[in-house]
């Protein structure tokens, strides 16, 4: 059985080795959030052939806000940040793509139907990478816990 410094060292290292990899993660929410500064300034055809100018702007506000607190904290490093927004912004991109699916068997167009399968895959890897931010919040907080008893 190992020691508890030892288990500490290795949660260290894995939240060490997590923090290493954000600048990944800074690179696409900063591009997710432009992306979608942009998409409500100048909405592409294929969101406005779905639904209303004004439903399509909503949808790039409720994006470019939830990306640009994940892209804040990601450059800080803030893993709650990330852990609160991620819903949403994986929920934006699934209510998307399932529109466009829906759209496109109404409508007999199989052009958007990749489209709506990369919006839903890229939600389900948010959703994986909430799941990472949440162990890795339980984690910090017992080792925050276990320094208080000490």
């Amino acid at each position: 059985m190992s020691s508890p410094e030892t288990y500490v060292d290795e949660v260290t290292d894995l939240i060490t080795s997590f923090t290493h990899r954000r600048i990944s993660r800074v690179v696409m929410y900063f591009l997710l959030t432009f992306g979608s500064i942009f998409s409500f300034f100048a909405p592409s055809a294929i969101l406005l052939a779905q639904s209303s100018p004004t439903l399509t702007r909503v949808w790039s506000a409720l994006f470019a806000i939830a990306a640009l607190s994940c892209f804040i904290g990601s450059l800080m490093d803030r893993w709650v940040i990330e852990y609160v927004m991620i819903p949403l912004l994986a929920s934006i991109l699934i209510v998307f793509g399932i529109a466009l699916f829906t759209s496109a068997l109404a409508n007999d167009n199989g052009l958007t139907i990749p489209y709506a399968m990369f919006f839903g895959a890229f939600a389900f890897g948010l959703f994986a990478r909430w799941k990472d931010v949440q162990a890795l919040l339980r984690v910090t907080v017992s080792l925050q816990k276990g320094d208080e008893a000490r």
